[in-house]
């Protein structure tokens, strides 16, 4: 007579199938570990051998004996046809509606094995902002005519937004955990303290981060332009030529900051000449988004901490290094743009 009974097995193998450690398990079920590892062990084995439509005969072995029979190539074919006509579905729910349309039973480890046998693993699917046709077409267009140009006398900007709820770029949160722990969350603040950067890099250097309000009406901006961004990158660049490069916002895109720019700079490139939604074209949005990882991981829990993890950020993002690459992959990024015939490239 076995010493624990069937009911315990089946209770640690669904433990296992939860997630579970083998120690929790252990001490959950009230059985030595080194049993639980046996267990886990032949229970691997069997379900290994009944996706391979193979199964060794042992009549000593319960689990031989199991009324259920093992999956047929169809109903393997029918489960990856399942999992790939809903990639956006889990696979604990993939095994619930399998269960109720085509009566099959299977754990969602089974399905996690079946479809790693046809090739198919998890993934993040990253945020792009939507390109209409004629998006594409300008973008491609933009990048053909700019590819060309002289990057390392172009001052790129953009406006930065940190808080300490983290990040609103970072939309892809992995964490690596042993099987059985708990993942942390992150911990939000009903009203989080929040600050707005007007950032500006270039070959030669990065000004310092300007101050700015959340959305800055034209006048506001361009005051701002002329009281502190245009005198810091005309010492940055010590009288030489420069060019502005900025996004479509509306604050950069009005009438008055268009005519600020064209009397109070050297050369910008306009709304028309500006390409639509094409963060994969701003060597800042490299910069910001290395700077919104480095303060999330850093987890400030008050304001000071906060601005103090984003400037030491901003200093490790903005070295003469980085910055020198940045806009010497310029052309690269550009033939990528047209290479995709002006969809979203990777950035």
């Amino acid at each position: 007579m076995a010493k624990y009974n069937r009911s315990k097995r089946v209770e640690a193998l669904t433990l296992f199938d939860c997630g579970w450690s083998y120690s929790l398990i252990a001490k959950h079920v009230n059985v030595p570990l080194p049993t639980i590892k046996r267990w886990m062990r032949n229970a691997k084995r069997d379900r290994k051998q009944m996706l391979s439509g193979k199964r060794r005969a042992n009549p000593g072995n319960p689990s031989s004996r199991r009324t259920e029979p093992p999956l047929t190539d169809r109903n393997r074919k029918k489960i990856v046809a399942s999992i790939q006509q809903n990639p956006k579905r889990s696979l604990r729910k993939t095994a619930r509606q399998l269960k109720v349309t085509s009566r099959l039973t299977v754990s969602k480890s089974t399905l996690s094995l079946i479809a790693a046998s046809a090739d198919l693993e998890p993934g993040h699917r990253a945020r792009k902002p939507f390109l209409s046709p004629e998006d594409q077409e300008r973008r491609e267009a933009w990048a053909i005519a700019h590819k060309p140009d002289d990057w390392s006398s172009t001052v790129v900007v953009d406006e930065l937004d940190v808080d300490l709820n983290g990040s609103p770029n970072l939309h892809n949160q992995v964490y690596w955990h042993k099987r059985g722990t708990p993942v942390p969350s992150i911990p939000t603040r009903k009203f989080p303290v929040s600050r707005h950067y007007f950032m500006a890099c270039s070959a030669r250097g990065a000004i310092d981060p300007i101050p700015i309000e959340p959305h800055p009406t034209s006048a506001s901006y361009t005051q701002m332009l002329d009281s502190k961004f245009v005198p810091a990158v005309n010492r940055l660049f010590e009288g030489d030529y420069w060019r502005l490069y900025q996004d479509l916002a509306p604050w950069h895109t009005s009438g008055t900051t268009q005519s600020y720019c064209a009397d109070h700079m050297p050369d910008f490139l306009t709304k028309d000449d500006t390409p639509p939604r094409s963060p994969d074209t701003s060597p800042q949005e490299s910069i910001n988004a290395e700077i919104q990882q480095a303060i999330a991981d850093a987890e400030p829990s008050n304001a000071a901490e906060l601005e103090t993890a984003f400037f030491a950020a901003f200093r490790a993002a903005t070295t003469q290094e980085k910055l020198s690459k940045l806009f010497a992959s310029m052309p690269q990024r550009l033939q990528a743009v047209i290479d995709a015939k002006g969809k979203m490239t990777r950035y």
